[in-house]
C-alpha cells in the first residue's frame, strides 16, 4: 500500500517533468546536483566531527582506565599502614563488625 502511493507520486512527479521544456529541465538538474554536492559536504563535515567526538572518548576512556588502574591515595596509606603492623587484622565479619563498633 505505502509502495504503491510512493510510486504513485512518483509517477505525478515523472509526468510534471515531462511537461517541462528542455531549458527548465537543465536548470532544475543543475540545482539538484549543487544541492547535492552541498548536501554531500555537510555529510563529511558531520563525519569529521563525528570522528573527533570519538576520538575524544577514547581518551577520556583511556584516562579513566589509566586512573582505575592506580590505587587511590587512601588505599596506598592503608596498605603502608599493614605493612608497618599497624590497622587490625580481623579473620571474620564478626569481628570486624565488633571492631567498628569499638572504634
Amino acid at each position: 500500500m505505502i509502495q504503491a502511493k510512493i510510486d504513485n507520486a512518483d509517477y505525478i512527479y515523472i509526468e510534471k517533468l515531462r511537461a517541462k521544456n528542455e531549458r527548465q529541465l537543465k536548470v532544475m538538474l543543475d540545482t539538484l546536483e549543487k544541492e547535492a554536492i552541498k548536501i554531500k559536504i555537510e555529510q563529511t563535515k558531520l563525519e569529521n566531527k563525528l570522528k573527533d567526538k570519538i576520538k575524544k572518548s577514547h581518551f577520556v576512556k583511556d584516562i579513566l582506565m589509566e586512573r582505575w588502574r592506580q590505587p587511590s591515595q587512601e588505599l596506598l596509606e592503608a596498605i603502608q599502614e599493614i605493612q608497618n603492623g599497624g590497622g587490625t587484622v580481623c579473620t571474620s565479619m564478626e569481628e570486624f563488625d565488633k571492631q567498628m563498633a569499638e572504634d
